[in-house]
């Protein structure tokens, strides 16, 4: 013992710095580790497939890698082929479509209500059931239209397309984005995509109970008229009712 005082006594600074050290080594990792255990998992998986998108008058098929966390999509990882962000992404195998950017959900049986949907997000149509998935979140949400600032409506009823002078039948998950220059539609059940460059005067979805202009983006029910928000940031993010 005498003899450790001693060594102790000649190195002191020594000692002490390596004492610090330790300690302050020693208190990081104890911090790190409750850092780490108050942190949330984070599930990361990757899920191959098949899926297309429309544009340039035609159907553009392509195999992509979703990466996800804890189930929500977090990127499109696309092989040889850059998808194009303002356009949906269809999957082959399924009723399924990803939104590419932030978009709206409108519940029209529930006044109207508008919430955002982040990019992303994805639809589903089964049978009569309609969902959403919100951050990861699957969510029942029967009696919906879906819009987004470039001005692409997904319908997820069987509704009816009217421009000038013509009428087309749509199906659940269809597409379509009118302007005043020129309107395209994907009709989803019969796989048939159509681009017309031509001046269009009118353009309407027509439901039972209501319209919707989507070249003004209003909606007219009974008479009045409801101005669908193009801002979808200044909107709430869905969660269920």
């Amino acid at each position: 013992m005498p003899r450790l005082r001693e060594f102790i006594k000649k190195n002191y600074v020594l000692f002490t710095v390596f004492s610090v050290i330790l300690i302050v080594c020693i208190a990081s990792l104890i911090i790190i580790h409750l850092i780490n255990s108050f942190r949330p998992h984070v599930d990361v998986t990757n899920e191959n497939g098949a899926y297309y998108q429309l544009f340039g008058n035609k159907k553009h098929s392509f195999d992509a890698n979703l990466r996800k966390e804890n189930g929500a999509i977090k990127d499109v990882i696309v092989g040889n082929y850059s998808h194009i962000d303002l356009y949906p992404i269809y999957y082959t195998d399924k009723d399924q479509i990803i939104v590419t950017e932030d978009s709206a959900v409108v519940l029209y049986m529930k006044g109207f209500k508008s919430y955002k949907i982040p990019k992303y997000s994805e639809l589903i149509y089964s049978g009569e059931n309609q969902s959403i998935i919100v951050n990861g979140v699957k969510y029942l949400t029967n009696d919906n239209f879906v819009y987004d600032a470039s001005g692409n409506y997904i319908v997820m009823d069987y509704v009816t397309l009217k421009y000038n002078n013509k009428t087309v039948k749509l199906s659940p998950l269809s597409l379509v984005n009118a302007s005043a220059y020129g309107l395209k539609y994907y009709d989803y059940e019969n796989d048939k995509y159509v681009e017309e460059n031509i001046d269009i005067k009118n353009a309407s979805l027509v439901y039972d109970t209501f319209d919707i202009d989507i070249i003004k983006n209003i909606v007219i029910k009974n008479g009045k008229k409801v101005m669908l928000k193009r801002n979808v940031d200044s909107l709430a993010v869905y969660k269920e009712d």
